[in-house]
């Protein structure tokens, strides 16, 4: 005579999260001064799935300079408004959590910009760009345009007297 013995027995079994990978979503590649920049750090598990941890995202100058850095929850978007006067050139972000890095660069493109204000009865033109600004503008005064040709350097400003021949 053969006896059998069945069972089923049932446990459960918790596996943890472990940081496996990082990555880096840039909002572009190439970026213009006086816009947003975003970027999301991305904490992948063993698995692929995401990780809700801390991270770290640094944005960083050609010489390796810190001229930007937050830390924020992993899927979380980094913003950052890129000044107007940011010197053109490759940037980049570095984000981090734990012994896991990743590097990824973006560009931030030449731009002319100026900036224009009234101060008694002149106009004041500022270079506010981060190249010079070597371009004619039009003034309107009494419905009569005058173009002006500006040179202007680096955070540079030049002042108009604006006078109206009906003053005179």
């Amino acid at each position: 005579m053969l006896f059998r013995s069945e069972g089923v027995s049932r446990g459960e079994i918790e596996v943890f999260q472990i940081s496996k990978s990082i990555e880096v979503a840039l909002s572009g590649q190439n970026v213009d001064p006086g816009t947003e920049f975003s970027f999301k750090v991305l904490l992948k598990d063993q698995t692929g799935k995401s990780i809700p941890d801390k991270v770290s995202g640094i944005i960083k100058d050609e010489e390796q300079n810190r001229i930007f850095e937050k830390i924020v929850n992993s899927d979380e978007s980094i913003k950052y408004e890129i000044p107007t006067n940011l010197s053109s050139g490759y940037y980049l972000v570095e984000a981090s959590s734990g012994n896991l890095t990743i590097t990824n660069k973006f560009y931030v493109n030449e731009k002319a910009i100026v900036k224009f204000s009234l101060e008694n009865e002149s106009l004041i033109v500022t270079n506010i760009g981060n190249i010079p600004y070597n371009k004619d503008i039009q003034v309107d005064l009494n419905g009569k345009p005058f173009v002006k040709k500006l040179d202007l350097g680096l955070e540079e400003e030049h002042a108009f007297f604006l006078r109206s021949e009906e003053r005179r």
